[in-house]
């Protein structure tokens, strides 16, 4: 334990001196009312190493007890002890801290009606993960040009889906709102030849690689990835190449997807191999049988997730081969429909060990996505999130605690095993009504701040709608950049306040206690 060498001083007073305007029976002036006098240090702040510890700090009141409360989560303050001339020693405790953000928060000294506050600040762990981890966490808070180079029914180009074509000017948009990387999903199936070679088409190829130029240019980090590929409307019924459920029950066929993924992201890695570590592969997208991750996986023993494990496999050899800067360069790993407990049923080791593809490089990321509840988040059947909302219009599980719980058990199981974790896909539908609204941008805050606090990145889905309802999660005018309507701003605005706000003051309590009114 380090005590700090401190200097007492008296830093302000309850009121003036009071005194009595009669005089005592011997004609005498009697000695003034004092009221109690906080003596605060000097020093009001305390700072800790990342390995946490504990501190004192001595105030002095005499005529009174002071109370200590910590305004943070993460860190604890007492009052030890109190000596007859009225000094008061007060501890903090800090735990470790495992997560690469620094971190602050206030305990409050009060008495009377008035406090004190002692600013506590914690640095981040960049001693153990901030040399493996370079260049990842700063993914930070992202954003996905979704509907775009991934729109495939209905016409062969990026337009087919409504958007405007994405320019420069788009990602200088999104990087001057805050964001700090993006997202590029794309589809190939529809430019790309026949086996054996699967020859993906150059223009097509030339375009992806401008679009990432883009983000170069704009200064964000960007993902590319084999995204509608996998395409499932039901059980077994495919409209991609990516027939888990199929390649599962046909060793064949398994091979034949296998050789086309090597094929494929051979293609894909060469076109890149001169791009600095800015850029990530993700291996797949949403990967599942029809059943959205309730299909036939959840009862066929582990067989669909053994061979998902397999491509996965053939996803990191094939980026590797090709050299260059592809030999370290991270990557992506989904987990099965990219869901939470998928992850960790399927990477993690019963002893606690990750269980992820191998890799040379020891480069390799989780990836997961975050639409939960989806009554509320996509499908609009709710339109109200939280402990305030209104009980008719809210979920009735899938709050704030279920929140907390999915991310302390991404924290738990990789993060704090030097594992990155990125959710690659979240947000929640644009209201057609002010309160609703409120929510809206209560969730996307509250969400944004417990994945800063896990050490988790985060990439917002945008599908360039600008209307409201089911599965309208537009932001930006994907060919200018220009915010889509106000609503559109405040939810960026919220986002990028809960995820990078870095104010004392500004906790993921203080987030909580200030949720909209469903009144």
């Amino acid at each position: 334990m380090n005590k700090l060498k401190l200097i007492v001083l008296s830093i302000f007073s309850l009121g003036a001196i009071l005194v009595s305007s009669c005089k005592d029976d011997d004609g005498t002036e009697p000695e003034p009312v004092k009221p109690p006098t906080l003596q605060a240090p000097a020093e009001s702040s305390l700072s800790f190493a990342v390995d946490g510890g504990s501190s004192t700090v001595n105030v002095t009141l005499v005529g009174d007890v002071p109370v200590v409360s910590s305004g943070a989560s993460w860190c604890t303050a007492e009052l030890t002890s109190s000596s007859e001339d009225g000094v008061h020693t007060i501890t903090v405790t800090v735990p470790a801290n495992t997560t690469i953000y620094s971190r602050s928060g206030v305990v409050k000294v009060s008495y009377s009606d008035s406090s004190y506050g002692i600013s506590v600040k914690q640095d981040g762990d960049k001693v153990k993960m901030g040399c493996e981890l370079k260049g990842v966490y700063d993914l930070g808070l992202g954003w996905n040009l979704g509907n775009q180079l991934d729109a495939w029914s209905g016409g062969d180009d990026e337009t087919c889906w409504g958007n405007s074509k994405a320019t420069q000017a788009t990602l200088d948009a999104v990087k001057a709102a805050g964001f700090t990387s993006v997202r590029i999903p794309v589809t190939w199936m529809k430019h790309m030849g026949a086996a054996p070679d699967y020859t993906i088409e150059e223009a097509w190829l030339n375009r992806v690689a401008e679009v990432v130029g883009y983000a170069e240019k704009a200064g964000l980090k960007a993902i590319v990835n084999i995204h509608h590929d996998g395409s499932a409307d039901a059980a077994d019924k495919y409209n991609g190449w990516l027939q888990i459920g199929r390649a599962t029950k046909d060793a064949d066929l398994n091979e034949q997807i296998k050789n086309q993924i090597k094929i494929v992201w051979t293609q894909i890695a060469n076109k890149f191999a001169d791009k600095g570590d800015f850029l990530v592969f993700e291996g797949f997208n949403e990967i599942h049988d029809g059943g959205w991750g309730w299909g036939d996986n959840r009862n066929d023993g582990g067989a669909q997730y053994k061979v998902f494990k397999q491509w996965l496999q053939v996803f990191v050899d094939a980026v590797r081969a090709t050299g260059g800067n592809n030999a370290t360069r991270y990557l992506g790993i989904p987990s099965y429909d990219t869901i939470f407990d998928l992850a960790i049923e399927n990477f993690v080791n019963e002893d606690g060990s990750s269980d992820l593809p191998a890799d040379p490089a020891n480069h390799l990321m989780v990836s997961v996505h975050n639409y939960d509840p989806y009554e509320y988040a996509i499908n609009n059947t709710y339109t109200q999130w939280g402990h305030t909302a209104d009980a008719d219009k809210k979920v009735n599980d899938g709050g704030e605690p279920t929140i907390r719980s999915n991310y302390a058990k991404l924290k738990k199981y990789f993060v704090d095993k030097g594992v990155p974790v990125y959710v690659g896909e979240f947000g929640s539908v644009r209201r057609d009504n002010a309160t609703d609204e409120a929510f809206r941008r209560y969730y996307l805050e509250y969400v944004c701040r417990v994945a800063r606090e896990a050490g988790v990145s985060m990439v917002v889905w945008d599908n360039g709608s600008d209307k409201s309802g089911k599965e309208s999660f537009g932001l930006f005018n994907h060919g200018t950049g220009v915010f889509l309507n106000d609503d559109s701003k405040a939810a960026v605005e919220a986002m990028v306040r809960g995820y990078f706000a870095d104010d004392e003051r500004y906790t993921l309590e203080t987030i909580y206690d200030h949720a909209p009114s469903a009144k």
